[in-house]
């Protein structure tokens, strides 16, 4: 009777062992099961960010490439009308030349005019419109209005050169909008031209450190480190998902069998513990 129970009791001193084991076996396939599943939700998370940032990235393009192309357009017509205001103004200078030596030939013409009334003027008597000095006095009215409106258009003239001289250093000068036009566009194409950093912590590299020489535009392309940079994550990231998706299964699947057998030894070993029981009585 005492080996029966001994047998009995080493029974379940072995159910109690596989049961602890089997306890053991199932927390760890459920706490893997759990870490991949919460992996999967990371890089479910990952996966959605980055696709979030290329999507940001496109539409940025767009806009960037509309307003690249605007400014393109810009800087030509800027240029074009720069370059006419530069033609514009050599010619209101020869305009200029033309009608001050004008001016000048009608003052001389003014000048010998008068000296001609003034040795005729005592010698003849008819000084009717028809006569020599009503001819004179016209010709002399004619000059004088003559070298009014010459005055008047070299006047003119002088202010549309000043002005057209401001339209071209506002549009072609070195602050002018061409210039501005320029500067807006390769802000856009090369960011950080000239190597600037301005990260305050000089041991920490950045991207402002280097100097680039790719345009930033368009976005969506192989060339551009940042794009490539997401979309190379976001591929990595989304073909680790069918692998994860495949582990999860598994590692379910060890869960389960670990589950079955940890409640089949607990269930013996309940049973064994009540048999035991049973024979005592």
């Amino acid at each position: 009777m005492p080996q029966n129970n001994d047998t009995v009791q080493q029974y379940i001193d072995r159910l109690t062992e596989d049961a602890t084991k089997a306890e053991q076996a199932w927390s760890l396939a459920k706490a893997v099961e759990e870490q991949k599943v919460n992996k999967l939700t990371q890089v479910n998370r990952l996966c959605s960010v980055f696709s979030d940032l290329l999507n940001t990235i496109s539409e940025t393009n767009k806009l960037g490439m509309v307003y690249l192309g605007t400014l393109q357009r810009t800087g030509k017509q800027t240029d074009k009308v720069g370059e006419n205001a530069k033609h514009s103004l050599a010619a209101i200078r020869i305009l200029i030349c033309e009608s001050k030596g004008l001016l000048d030939c009608l003052e001389v013409l003014a000048g010998e005019v008068k000296k001609l009334s003034d040795r005729i003027g005592g010698q003849v008597v008819a000084k009717g419109n028809n006569s020599i000095m009503g001819s004179l006095n016209s010709l002399k009215t004619s000059i004088d209005e003559a070298i009014t409106a010459s005055k008047e258009a070299v006047n003119a003239l002088l202010d549309t050169f000043h002005s057209e001289k401001e339209l071209r250093i506002h549009l072609a000068g070195p602050a002018g909008l061409g210039t501005q036009v320029k500067h807006l566009k390769n802000l856009l194409l090369y960011a950080n031209k000239n190597g600037k950093c301005t990260n305050k912590n000089e041991a920490v590299a950045c991207s402002a450190c280097k100097p680039r020489d790719k345009d930033i535009f368009p976005m969506d392309d192989s060339q551009n480190d940042f794009y490539s940079d997401i979309f190379q994550k976001y591929t990595t990231e989304s073909n680790s998902l069918k692998t994860l998706q495949q582990d999860i299964e598994v590692a379910a699947g060890d869960r389960a069998m670990a589950e079955a057998k940890k409640e089949a030894l607990k269930k013996a070993l309940e049973a064994a513990l009540a048999a035991k029981a049973d024979a005592k009585k």
